[in-house]
């Protein structure tokens, strides 16, 4: 009988209560407070400011670490605009690299 291959899904521990759960085959999710959001509604609650304070970055520091404007992050944070395709992938990186 073939058994069924359960992905390995890893909880990573961020600031501010936040969550990011990573798995090999899936998008990266976050939760905070038993609720799950995408990048860009992670980003948009609260997400970015917490990882950034946690680091000490400006905007234009994590931005420049990201490789992006300093208007990009403004925008991501107050939910203007939501990162997309290679933006979406640094700003995962950035989150993710304790």
């Amino acid at each position: 009988m073939p058994t069924k291959e359960v992905p390995m899904l890893i909880e990573v521990p961020l600031p501010d209560r936040w969550i990011a759960v990573v798995g090999a085959k899936e998008p990266v999710r976050f939760k905070r407070n038993g609720r799950a959001y995408d990048l860009a509604n992670a980003v948009k609650s609260g997400l970015l400011v917490a990882v950034r304070g946690a680091r000490g970055h400006t905007q234009a520091e994590a931005a420049e670490t990201m490789g992006v404007s300093h208007q990009a992050v403004s925008y991501w944070e107050t939910g203007r605009r939501g990162p997309r395709g290679l933006y979406s992938e640094r700003l995962e990186e950035y989150l993710l690299s304790v």
